[in-house]
């Protein structure tokens, strides 16, 4: 803007900003629950908080941004793009999809044995282990769903997901530049690489000038794409080859959602992973926060001394990965989402862990991943208070979760669940005396699959729907003032009701 800068940031991430060296104007958009906010107060969307930044004279956008966020833009205003993103040739192979079925079973079944001992012991341990060999599903799951949301085709260019459709690492498939091509009911999917693959599992099929010139011969139709991760300047160069792109992004998570049950081992590696790794960090904090001295990102190592420790009892080292650490202490109970040099005291009334971790098979593709928050509080009442949410969760609320129930009656749900909890909260300063559990709006809850993305949420007005095999988390996030009640476990649904597998 006339040569000056200003920062538009997520509000989740809007701390980062705060301690940054350079004191550059920023603004923020979207919102973490906090029993703190107004009630009824609407934070600015994406594409508000940047119109409001830019003024009203147009901008002009990069051709890496995404399509997703440059359609918000231009909802609300005049807006062009400027540069160009690489547009190579590129070699392509035929990926068997039989071969990659075969590929998730057999690595699967590998790994039962590794984890059965460990599971044998948790508290629904039986239906547990019967549930790590359930008969694996396929892309038959994304056939159907492809048919029914009307897609001939779908092009998965965000390498994470890719992995799935191609049998390579998301660190070879992002060094490569690699996408995949799925069509519906084929035998194969279509690997587009701008550099050689070199194994004996891709068949090659010749080369194209570029990538947008072998989408639209090899797929006709309707073709699927994602519309947060394709750039605006890709986007245009297949609209200019004739491909007419349609939005896939929840065809491909409901995908991911409804096979993720079959995979439940990896899931259940990396929660308990998570509890291991908090307990251990536990630990360490209750012997060295007197002095003074410790960080958030000293609690993280430790942390993850424990995660190794963990995997290597169960014979999953060197298969366990980071995927985020969130720990905040006291006043930086939201922001920003990523353990820093912030100390840790023993004044602090809550230490708050919001722990991902990811899992992969013997191959080193993702499988599945944690998403485990939990909080210490050196206050008796508080970490009470902790405790007693956690068994709201895993006693209570994960059991009413069943088969055919939709996002927003497991949030309905969830908050019946905390009503008895009130006059306690009030009691020990976590509810303001005017406050009632109605204003609890944030998720109670979400389904999971190989990242936290997810198709169902516990939120008022989500119509998603649970199904037997599907997995999830339950959680509770409590912020006010300077404290955080965090906790959150994973589930299984059966057909009988929801499970937990971190017990």
């Amino acid at each position: 803007m006339n040569g000056s800068k200003h920062v538009v940031v997520g509000d989740f991430d809007s701390a980062a900003h705060q301690a940054a060296k350079q004191n550059i104007p920023f603004s923020t958009f979207g919102r973490y629950f906090s029993w703190n906010h107004p009630a009824g107060a609407v934070p600015p969307s994406f594409a508000e908080a940047v119109w409001a930044a830019a003024g009203s004279d147009g901008l002009e956008v990069e051709a890496d941004m995404p399509v997703g966020r440059v359609d918000q833009l231009a909802a609300k205003g005049d807006v062009a793009v400027f540069g160009e993103v690489a547009d190579p040739p590129v070699h392509l192979y035929a990926k068997s999809r039989a071969e990659l079925e075969a590929v998730w079973a057999s690595t699967r079944d590998a790994d039962v044995p590794r984890l059965t001992p460990f599971v044998s012991g948790l508290r629904f341990g039986e239906t547990l282990v019967a549930a790590m060999s359930a008969a694996p599903l396929g892309f038959e799951v994304l056939d159907a769903l492809a048919e029914k949301a009307g897609l001939d085709a779908i092009l998965v260019t965000a390498a994470f997901d890719a992995e799935m459709f191609t049998g390579l690492t998301r660190q070879t498939l992002g060094d490569h530049g690699a996408t995949a091509l799925y069509v519906r009911g084929a035998a194969d999917i279509l690997v587009l690489s701008p550099l050689p693959i070199e194994r004996a599992d891709f068949r090659p099929l010749g080369t194209a000038a570029c990538a947008a010139d072998a989408v639209a011969a090899h797929a006709k139709g309707a073709i699927g794409f994602q519309r947060g991760n394709m750039s605006i300047g890709a986007y245009s160069r297949f609209e200019a080859a004739g491909v007419r792109f349609t939005d896939a992004t929840m065809t491909l998570r409901r995908f991911f959602d409804e096979r993720a049950g079959t995979d439940l081992l990896y899931f259940i590696t990396a929660a308990n992973a998570v509890l291991a790794g908090i307990e251990h960090a536990n630990a360490y904090i209750r012997r060295t926060v007197a002095g003074g001295t410790l960080t958030e990102r000293d609690v993280a190592a430790v942390y993850h001394q424990g995660v190794d420790d963990f995997a290597a009892g169960i014979g999953m080292q060197d298969r366990i990965h980071s995927y985020f650490d969130i720990i905040h202490p006291g006043e930086r109970t939201l922001l920003p989402a990523m353990a820093g040099d912030y100390p840790v005291l023993p004044g602090h009334k809550t230490i708050k862990y919001d722990m991902g971790l990811l899992v992969t098979d013997s191959t080193g593709v993702v499988r599945g991943c944690s998403d485990i928050a939990r909080t210490l509080s050196f206050d008796v009442d508080l970490q009470a208070a902790h405790d007693r949410l956690r068994a709201l969760l895993v006693d209570e609320l994960i059991p009413s979760l069943m088969p055919g129930m939709t996002g927003e009656e497991a949030h309905a749900r969830g908050v019946a669940v905390l009503r008895p909890v009130v006059d306690e909260m009030k009691r020990i300063g976590m509810l303001h005396p005017e406050m009632t559990i109605e204003g609890y709006t944030r998720d109670c809850g979400h389904t999971l699959q190989r990242q936290t993305l997810a198709t169902v949420h516990f939120m008022p007005g989500d119509t998603g729907t649970f199904h037997a095999g599907m997995l999830g988390c339950t959680e509770f996030v409590w912020p006010i003032d300077d404290k955080i009640i965090a906790c959150e476990d994973g589930y299984y649904v059966t057909p009988e009701g929801a499970i937990p597998f971190t017990i």
